[in-house]
């Protein structure tokens, strides 16, 4: 089951954990840091920002990230235009794990996983 394939417990806590011992303290983590963790497709964080250079995104769209995984494209897309953005997929330890990174950086009011 695709599920099970991707499974993995304690996401967050890893991430912050090798955060930490980077030497940065957890209240001054933003995304940068994370977003060395959280976008694991083929040419990560760069090809995400290829996609989306030419739509027209502000404070006013509202995007579906479908397989959004840790949530590093909602959270670039949240950031980057102040769009709300709803990102689902079917592993709950990546869907906990997106949430509590939005949390953390303070994108939780404009980002939602599900």
């Amino acid at each position: 089951m695709i599920k099970e394939h991707y499974r993995s417990e304690f996401l967050y806590e890893k991430i912050i954990e090798a955060i930490l011992l980077k030497g940065i303290a957890k209240e001054d983590i933003t995304i940068r840091e994370v977003s060395v963790f959280d976008e694991f497709h083929v040419r990560g964080r760069k090809v995400s920002q290829e996609i989306f250079e030419d739509i027209p995104l502000n404070e006013n769209s509202h995007i579906l990230d479908i397989g959004c995984g840790l949530g590093g494209t909602s959270r670039m897309l949240a950031h980057k235009f102040s769009s709300n953005v709803k990102g689902i997929d079917i592993t709950p330890e990546y869907i906990r794990t997106a949430s509590l990174l939005s949390e953390l950086i303070g994108l939780k009011d404009k980002t939602n996983f599900i």
